[in-house]
């Protein structure tokens, strides 16, 4: 992930008129109406109709609330050229181009509602609200330090199969009980799941390896510590930055082969993070926006094919293998494996194709029983 430097905005024109929108969004006292009653037979909140409210005046905010939110975009859209152009026009979380579709700008804090692997949060017991569903960080709306540039496939809902991707609304964080639910609250206290493009600490934890899969980057290992083998990847940039030498090849094995298979995998490269938070937050990211669910199945089994072709040479020249190095193999094969096994079903969609290619593999043992018997010669 790409650091974006988030420079001051200075159109003065644009930021009055935002700022008179987030006003109006907290003259409208949102928090102080309770826009939903318990249903008791069918043991859930229901939302309250309009004519059901004894106060008209409380009607007449929450309608002036919706509208300020739902014109929205003809404020923010203002912002986007100026978004566009501190990324080259590209999406600042996949840094992807996208010429298929516009970017979206996107709320970094939700600002209607708030979800956690796309099911709607509560308000918790602490708060008057409680079991209501969160409004979200409506105070934000018309926040530039709240805006993201993000593509389509990013920001909205994408499906594969039975897995849904896109940020939407998701934004859980570590700890919920920190969670801001007012507009004069400490966002400082927070910390979401989902990295932050302009924040120059989260983007270090996540890269791209040669393969084109994202992956969490320990950047805060030690180098120093004789135990690397933590099967948490870390890039290979990385690893020449700090000049370890992981794997003492022979001559018959080239460098290139070595450095094909340290990035050849996607969770089993060398590595070891000093904190679990560093690598989650990171493999949250990936698999919320879906960044490696985006190949095309040529690009897939040309990855599997290099793969493999590497992990050959190194068997087959390479007589002075170490312990750190098998296991990298070992790691690797059971990588694809694990990938040939989710896609050859009937249910995926390119599974032909995949086989296909897969009878290359026939002549090997650890994959050839997981193509099925038709497919082989």
């Amino acid at each position: 992930m790409r650091y974006i430097n988030f420079p001051p905005y200075t159109e003065t024109e644009v930021l009055e008129r935002l700022q008179q929108a987030t006003q109006t969004l907290i003259d409208c006292d949102i928090d102080t109406i309770f826009e939903y009653r318990w249903d008791a037979p069918n043991n859930k909140f229901k939302k309250i109709d309009d004519a059901d409210f004894q106060d008209k005046s409380l009607v007449t905010r929450r309608a002036t609330w919706n509208k300020t939110l739902n014109e929205g975009n003809k404020s923010w859209s203002l912002v986007k050229p100026w978004l566009e152009s501190l990324n080259h026009n590209k999406c600042w979380f996949c840094d992807g181009e996208c010429d298929q579709a516009e970017y979206d700008v996107e709320h970094f804090r939700p600002k209607k509602g708030i979800t956690k692997n796309h099911t709607p949060l509560m308000y918790p017991r602490s708060h008057h609200k409680y079991g209501m569903p969160l409004r979200g960080y409506w105070w934000l709306a018309f926040d530039i330090t709240n805006y993201r540039l993000a593509c389509q496939y990013c920001n909205r809902a994408n499906s594969d199969a039975s897995t849904i991707y896109g940020k939407r609304n998701d934004f859980p964080l570590e700890n919920e009980s920190s969670r801001v639910l007012k507009h004069d609250g400490d966002l400082s206290l927070e910390k979401p799941l989902l990295l932050d493009p302009i924040n120059s600490d989260d983007t270090k934890l996540l890269t791209y390896l040669s393969s084109g899969h994202a992956s969490p980057c320990a950047v805060e290992i030690d180098l120093k510590e004789p135990d690397l083998l933590d099967k948490k990847p870390i890039s290979l940039q990385e690893i020449k930055a700090n000049n370890i030498i992981l794997i003492n090849s022979n001559q018959e094995l080239l460098q290139s082969h070595v450095d094909t298979l340290l990035n050849a995998g996607i969770n089993t490269i060398i590595g070891q993070f000093k904190t679990d938070s560093a690598f989650l937050r990171a493999n949250y990211t990936v698999n919320l926006l879906g960044l490696n669910s985006r190949n095309k199945p040529t690009k897939r089994a040309q990855r599997w094919q290099e793969i493999l072709q590497n992990i050959t040479i190194v068997e087959q020249y390479t007589s002075q293998r170490n312990d750190q190095l098998n296991n990298l193999i070992n790691d690797l094969k059971q990588s694809i494996r694990y990938e040939v096994s989710q896609i050859v079903s009937e249910s995926h969609p390119y599974v032909k194709y995949y086989i296909t290619q897969l009878k290359v593999l026939k002549d090997l043992p650890w994959i050839c029983d997981l193509i099925p018997l038709d497919f082989i010669d």
